[in-house]
């Protein structure tokens, strides 16, 4: 956490109305990131806060800086603190919340998917509360185990409702993992967001680069709907729809597995809620088939994800299976995922 007692600033404020994304990403930047955590750390600093506003080529204040007496962006002072002088005038965007660590802003919050009875996961998803970079909560995960059978049969079909058919029966905590992202999806429109950003329990964020990324797709969002940050390499082609810096986002011609972290428009989740009233295959696969959704997956990358399901206590959902077993998923799996490529070719969208 940051330093404690730090108070807002009332003499200067930015102006709500006027929005400047350029200033949003530098809030978010990694210079800004290392100097808080070397002051937070104690270490020594440069003789004032040096982050430069764009445009306006200014430091954030002309205050000395010491591990006693921090300035955060501009606007927060300790109580004892001089006021900081620089701040007036500058052409701003709402930043919220910079007290206590967080870049907030009133149209994205982060809903953190986490299962009660995984109790080895809490530490974890006190570490991804801390560091996200906006307003986060949790979401508390459908327990596919504790699911009555007519409950499950009330959304989920054995029978194949899309092409190409899913070759597999679902687990109780696949049930439970798709039930969990509409849950996900449903907090987005009933929040009146533009986005939500949705967070499985098993990852890490590392800040610097996890917030480059966030800013970036925030921007794009809106026109595609629904960007991934995933925790290993984009697979097979794909194709650059927006570049900001040394951060793509990528359009895959295959949508890619996995939801460990998404951002999500408001006008996709409730898309999505519509066309999952009853689904047939888990939450990744049915995510991966834009000729169903309308929206082809697009991923940020470099992501500021990482995966740490091995450190939470494992899987929620897999189950092992036996040798035989195995060999023959194996082949329905291959063949399955040939008629996903298929597809995903023709109904590929035109890079932009």
């Amino acid at each position: 956490m940051p330093p404690s007692g730090l108070k807002e600033n009332t003499h200067a404020r930015i102006d709500p109305a006027r929005t400047d994304r350029t200033l949003l990403k530098a809030l978010t930047s990694e210079k800004i990131y290392k100097w808080w955590r070397m002051t937070a750390n104690g270490e020594s600093t440069p003789g004032s806060c040096k982050v430069q506003y764009p445009r306006q080529n200014r430091s954030c204040c002309q205050n000395p800086v010491s591990t006693s007496q921090v300035c955060i962006v501009g606007c927060r002072q300790l109580p004892a603190g001089p006021a900081c002088r620089n701040a007036e005038g500058i052409a701003g965007a709402e930043i919220r919340a910079l007290g206590d660590g967080k870049i907030s802003a009133n149209d994205i919050q982060a809903f953190v998917i986490h299962l009660t009875r995984a109790e080895a996961r809490r530490p974890q998803v006190d570490r991804i509360l801390e560091t996200c970079p906006v307003p986060a909560r949790v979401i508390e995960a459908v327990d596919g185990r504790a699911l009555p059978a007519a409950e499950i049969d009330a959304v989920y079909s054995r029978r194949s409702l899309h092409a190409p058919r899913y070759p597999f029966e679902l687990g109780v905590g696949e049930v439970g993992c798709f039930l969990s992202h509409r849950k996900a999806w449903q907090a987005i429109a009933d929040n009146d967001l533009e986005a939500g950003l949705i967070i499985e329990d098993d990852v890490d964020i590392d800040v610097p680069v996890f917030s480059v990324a966030l800013e970036l797709a925030r921007k794009h969002v809106g026109e595609l709907g629904y960007i991934q940050f995933q925790t290993r390499p984009v697979k097979g082609p794909s194709a650059v729809v927006a570049r900001e810096g040394s951060v793509s986002i990528v359009r895959p011609q295959v949508g890619q597995l996995r939801t460990s972290a998404q951002l999500v428009s408001a006008a996709h989740a409730a898309r999505l809620l519509e066309l999952t009233d009853r689904f047939d295959r888990p939450v990744d696969s049915f995510l991966q088939m834009s000729w169903v959704t309308s929206k082809p997956l697009c991923c940020a990358v470099p992501p500021g994800i990482t995966d740490r399901t091995a450190q939470s206590g494992g899987s929620t959902i897999s189950q092992k299976k036996p040798l035989s077993d195995r060999l023959s998923r194996e082949i329905k799996r291959f063949v399955y995922r040939l008629r996903i490529r298929a597809l995903s070719k023709k109904f590929a969208a035109p890079a932009e």
